[in-house]
């Protein structure tokens, strides 16, 4: 907020940590050290809870970051077209080679599953995965508003499990009802962006945006169709999430590694932040350590490049939510903080905007000259978004008087945001500029720092400028 003296990390973690509200953060001191452990963006999950529920953890986050200084974002992740069991009871056990009937919820004769349009869509020979892959079934055989399936792989079912088709192209709309509802409120709210599940195509991206105006939408990538309009996808999405929950049991968990990296590169050279989530530090909602596997996991995905890594249950509904985050930030820092630590080299094109030419401007000055630290002035965010792609070895401070451009820098690699009143000379915006970064600590005298910025210029989002400042 105005005149507020913003809190910035001693060390500046560039990889950006989400986390997940739910039971075990409902009480305001676990949120208030959720937030000081290092949580930058929080994940309200419309897939539980109510409107009513939803705004207070909406209303509380926002207040406890006022309160200790720092840009926390809210995104409301959409339930999209999920398809999962009815109520079972107490659930079935079912062995391989056994028969079951699958039925439209509500119907008779056999397990009903809360989606019809799939009996249309789903062929004979065709699999069916439940409860993230846990058990197998094959379509043997159809009836009108009946699928017959052998169980491949038994076990027990419960209610309410997940249900994935991975070989059949499913008729379903990525928006439904409820997620129109979800993302009207959202709005009204205030939600820094939205997250949409089962994208498949760019237009699903469109159909959310269209209600979402300026709010940005982040398209989870969780079907192998939306793989094959990844490109499509990336040109209309603000930013993706690796979901690799439905993405390992649609593909095959076997290919996640690849698939991850591959997003991670894409996203990165079109300039949108990635969140990598799903199962992290999946064993913490139980145990107050993780794994090596996990920890190694973690680690992967921060040298991949991504701008994000999310934790879901371990802080809704684990034991050790505040331990969960600061794990994350102890392994984050031990990578970024090792003498050999680089992400993912890339080759990106040559700039067609001034915003781009200056962006590589900045960076070839940084690598060439002792700079301490990129600030940029920008009231879309658009500047820091092409800083933040080429992930520069230093901070770079993002300037804004929009607080919905502050909220959102909060998602991206290596960006610092800090408030900034509007400016419209040169002068002026040098001055201010390394009156906030003595304030918050961020540079001492006789620092050297790039700035850019844009004047003399209609339209907001025109950089045009480069200086290059000593702090004195």
């Amino acid at each position: 907020m105005p005149g507020q003296h913003w809190k910035t990390e001693g060390k500046m973690r560039k990889t950006k940590i989400v986390a997940t509200l739910g039971p075990a953060t409902a009480d305001d001191d676990i949120l208030a050290r959720l937030i000081a452990a290092g949580v930058d963006v929080v994940r309200l999950n419309f897939s539980h809870g109510t409107h009513e529920g939803h705004a207070q953890s909406f209303a509380r986050v926002k207040a406890e970051a006022l309160r200790q200084k720092k840009h926390v974002a809210v995104f409301g992740d959409l339930c999209g077209p999920k398809i999962r069991t009815g109520d079972l009871k107490d659930g079935l056990f079912l062995s391989s080679g056994d028969e079951v009937v699958l039925v439209p919820e509500g119907h008779s004769g056999g397990i009903g599953i809360t989606n019809e349009e799939c009996f249309t869509d789903v062929q004979v020979g065709e699999p069916v995965m439940l409860d993230d892959g846990y058990l197998a079934f094959e379509v043997t055989r159809k009836e009108r508003d009946k699928l017959i399936c052998r169980v491949v792989t038994g076990g027990r079912l419960k209610s309410h499990k997940g249900v994935n088709f991975p070989s059949t192209t499913l008729s379903l709309c990525a928006l439904t009802e409820k997620d129109r509802e979800d993302a009207y409120f959202g709005l009204d709210l205030g939600l820094d962006f939205f997250a949409l599940s089962f994208v498949q195509t760019p237009e699903d991206v469109m159909e959310l945006k269209q209600i979402c105006g300026r709010t940005g939408v982040i398209a989870k990538i969780e079907r192998p169709v939306a793989l094959t309009n990844l490109e499509g996808i990336l040109s209309v999405a603000d930013g993706i999430m690796v979901a690799r929950g439905d993405l390992g049991v649609e593909r095959g968990f076997e290919h996640v590694p690849a698939i991850q990296k591959r997003l991670i590169r894409e996203s990165r050279l079109r300039a949108k932040p990635v969140i990598t989530a799903t199962q992290m530090l999946e064993s913490m909602i139980q145990n107050p350590t993780p794994t090596r596997a996990e920890v190694s996991d973690v680690a992967n995905a921060v040298l991949d490049g991504t701008s994000a890594v999310m934790l879901s249950a371990e802080t809704a509904a684990g034991q050790h939510p505040i331990e969960a985050v600061k794990m994350m930030a102890r392994i984050i820092d031990a990578v970024e903080g090792d003498s050999y630590f680089e992400t993912v080299p890339l080759q990106f094109q040559a700039a067609t905007t001034f915003t781009q030419a200056i962006a590589n401007a900045a960076v070839s000055a940084i690598t060439n000259l002792d700079v301490r630290l990129i600030a940029v002035f920008s009231q879309t965010g658009e500047t820091a978004r092409e800083l933040a792609k080429f992930h520069p070895r230093v901070p770079v401070v993002a300037l804004t008087s929009r607080l919905e451009v502050l909220a959102c820098m909060s998602l991206e690699w290596g960006v610092v945001p800090l408030y900034c009143p509007a400016l419209s000379t040169p002068a002026e915006m040098v001055q201010s500029c390394q009156s906030l970064l003595l304030e918050n600590g961020l540079v001492r005298s006789g620092d050297r720092i790039a700035i850019s910025m844009g004047f003399e210029v209609d339209g907001a989002g025109r950089t045009n400028t480069l200086k290059l400042h000593v702090i004195g």
